[in-house]
């Protein structure tokens, strides 16, 4: 099973190396909707068979960056169909049965592919232009027609309750604590700033002891 995984995944690996993020998204639409779950479910489950033993440390950079194009292109397949309420599905269902589960242990879906999901999943929503749809805003290299930014806001927050399950709900602390802290980036929409007298409050340093 690993051997024969291996031909497939690496020539993924070398494409993705090779591609742009805008072809990468451009081509987020190839893949027919009828069959888009099963093949994304495909990805992660040959990449979750394949992380801790089938790939050597030399191509692991090749298979970070495939990771990261496929997230890419699986928001932007959704984005490219104005958020259509079953792509979006489809995808949720399989970011929640592989990287994001809470279901299957470790042996199923290595820690390291999914800490590393947990890493870029926002620097990817953001690369497909799901977090500039939230936000209202145009984005001025994307000539796609306008969407509803309620969509766009209801995709994030649906990925965001997934990894939120993930900071209370796995044995692993180090997963934890990365989904936590993926939560607290400031490009998310339910991102607050910290109050700044909050934030003097915590400079004001040990005043010496107290009569």
């Amino acid at each position: 099973m690993a051997d024969a995984n291996l031909p497939f995944i690496r020539n993924l690996a070398s494409s993705a190396s090779s591609q742009s993020s805008s072809q990468s998204s451009s081509s987020a639409g190839a893949v027919h909707p009828d069959c888009a779950d099963a093949w994304m479910s495909a990805f992660w489950q040959v990449h979750a068979a394949e992380w801790t033993t089938g790939i050597d440390v030399l191509r692991m950079e090749k298979f970070l960056l495939l990771v990261r194009r496929f997230l890419c292109a699986s928001f932007s397949w959704v984005r490219a169909s104005a958020y259509d309420p079953a792509r979006a599905r489809a995808l949720l269902s399989v970011l929640a049965d592989w990287p994001l589960t809470t279901d299957r242990g470790l042996d199923a879906v290595p820690l390291g592919l999914r800490l590393h999901v947990l890493d870029v999943w926002v620097d990817e929503l953001e690369r497909a232009g799901v977090l500039a749809d939230a936000a209202g805003g145009d984005d001025e290299n994307d000539e796609t027609s306008p969407v509803d930014p309620a969509k766009a806001t209801a995709l994030v927050d649906s990925v965001g309750a997934l990894v939120r399950i993930l900071t209370k709900d796995v044995p692993s602390k180090p997963l934890r604590t990365k989904a936590s802290n993926s939560l607290d980036d400031e490009r998310l929409p339910w991102y607050k700033a910290p109050n700044a007298a909050d934030e003097e409050g915590d400079d004001d340093g040990w005043a010496g002891f107290q009569d």
